[in-house]
């Protein structure tokens, strides 16, 4: 199946291939073989991505579902076996809402995805409660944390494109997906050349007090009194 997508992203001039391997994993304590599945999960992607080499394969993580435990859950795992192909064309992909479930910090995990040979290669965009992939409208519930991550994204010269990876269950789906990129394009509006310099020196402070003000400020500065 990843042969054929490979084929058929060549076939329409698309540069890059989405993994994600859900059903490599396991359920029970005494069914995995944590070093041999591992092995063997890495030989057939650095297989199919050396067959392709044209071809750009990100590595999408998830924590769990459908297994309860995934081989590929967080993102210093998959950024482990994309470096263990040896593989430039070999990356991962985030998905915020996986990122959330799995506990990271989606900014930190950009980071250090981008740090280690830029193997950040694809971006899915949604949001959750952190306890199920809700797959919610992008910004519904973690603003702040996505100021920081497109930060961090710009910061850090990620030049991939920015997908949607929505459910909506009840909402009008072309609603809800446009919703979610005004949100994107309203923080990168507002993510000016000043804006950035004030964030990285709020950063560099470490002071959680002035980062909430200028976050409060920056959010509400059209309400003229509270």
């Amino acid at each position: 199946e990843t042969r054929m997508a490979a084929r058929i992203a060549q076939q329409v001039g698309c540069p890059l291939v989405n993994l994600w391997l859900g059903q490599d994993g396991y359920d029970y304590p005494l069914t995995a073989d944590f070093v041999g599945q591992r092995g063997y999960l890495t030989e057939n992607i650095r297989t199919v991505a050396s067959e392709f080499p044209e071809l750009r394969f990100a590595l999408e993580y998830k924590p769990k579902e459908p297994r309860i435990f995934s081989f590929q859950a967080r993102a210093a795992d998959t950024l482990l076996m994309a470096m263990e192909t040896e593989l430039d064309n070999v990356g991962v992909c985030i998905d915020v809402g996986h990122s959330f479930v799995a506990g990271e910090n989606v900014a930190e995990a950009a980071v250090m995805l981008q740090h280690y040979g830029k193997r950040l290669f694809h971006m899915h965009f949604n949001d959750n409660y952190r306890s199920w992939d809700d797959d919610m409208i992008v910004g519904s519930v973690h603003m702040t944390e996505y100021f920081e991550l497109l930060y961090w994204l710009k910061e850090t010269g990620y030049d991939g494109w920015y997908s949607m990876d929505q459910y909506p269950y009840r909402e009008d789906g072309g609603a809800a997906v446009g919703e979610s990129v005004a949100f994107l394009r309203t923080v990168e509006a507002l993510l000016t050349d000043e804006r950035r310099r004030e964030m990285s020196e709020l950063i560099q402070s470490g002071d959680a007090t002035r980062t909430t003000r200028w976050m409060r400020e920056l959010l509400f500065s059209q309400i003229k009194s509270l």
